[in-house]
Parts: structure tokens; sequence; C-alpha cells
């Protein structure tokens, strides 16, 4: 169900969609296509890819719990704040937008489509104290992983990071 919600067979794909929006910003196809990853994002790339790589103690609960905290909630987050950008800077009103409004408002959801299939399956992997430790530890990885992304786009002055990733 949720690769169906994210990959539909008969409509535009997440991708078309993202493009589009690109393209109405100014980036075309060819520039979005064959942008290279910066050495921040490749990290974060690998960071996530170990996270969910098998095997691993308590597998399906650490891959579900990574790819709802980095996958849907912290990006929910960080479009919270391209959504209002993409209409302060570029005159883009949330209606014109065909991916990052929609999927803004689709990931917050706390409740719904593939949310629902989250919270189920969360659900009957977190049974105990134990899972329960498994699933924040879980949580706390994918954050800092995530989270370490955006410290590309910060100009960092002597800044520390404590395990929560928050600037002191």
């Amino acid at each position: 169900d949720i690769l169906r919600d994210e990959i539909p067979r008969d409509a535009p794909t997440h991708q078309d969609d993202r493009l589009a929006d690109l393209e109405r910003l100014g980036v075309s196809k060819l520039q979005a296509l064959n942008t290279s990853a910066t050495s921040e994002t490749k990290k974060t790339i690998e960071g996530l890819n170990a996270l969910i790589r098998y095997p691993q103690t308590d597998y399906d609960l650490c891959v579900m719990i990574t790819l709802r905290i980095a996958g849907e909630i912290l990006v929910a987050e960080t479009y919270r704040h391209i959504v209002p950008a993409l209409a302060r800077r570029y005159g883009m009103s949330p209606e014109e937008s065909r991916f990052y409004y929609p999927h803004f408002v689709h990931d917050e959801k706390q409740a719904g489509g593939h949310t629902d299939s989250f919270n189920a399956v969360l659900g009957g992997l977190i049974i105990d104290r134990r899972s329960l430790d498994v699933a924040k530890e879980a949580a706390r990885r994918a954050f800092e992983v995530r989270f370490a992304f955006y410290d590309q786009f910060v100009v960092q002055h002597a800044a520390t990071r404590d395990f929560r990733g928050w600037r002191r």
C-alpha cells in the first residue's frame, strides 16, 4: 500500500510532480536530473542506507521507524518551510504546486493514507518495553542522519552538536 501510494500505476509519479514544480520554478528537467549530489547529500544517503541494511537485529522495526521518521515526518517539517518560501520567493501558490504542497499536506497527516499503514505495522512491532526502546533508538538515529543533511546549508561558527542535533 505504501509503495502504491508513492508510485501510482496510472498517475504521474512523485518524480514527475517534483520535476513539474522545478520546471515551474525555472529549473529544467535536464538540470534537475543531471545535478550531482553534494558530498553531504551522499553521506546522508549512505547513512540512511546503513540504517535499513539487512541483516540487523529487529530489522522490520528499524526499517519502518527509519522510513516513518526520515521519509515522512521530517520531510513534512522540511516542506513546512519550503512551501511558504515558494510562494514568497517565486510566486508559486500552494494550489499551483503538484509536488511540494501536496506532499507537505500528505506527510504531515497524523492519520489517513499510508500513515495508517505505518501505524498498523508499528503497532504490531512495538509490543513491549524492549521493542519500544529499539524503536526510540532507531528514531533517534534516523533523526540524526536526516538532520545532519541540513548542516551543508548552515554556516558553522564553532558550533557543537549534542546527540539530539541541536546547536549549543
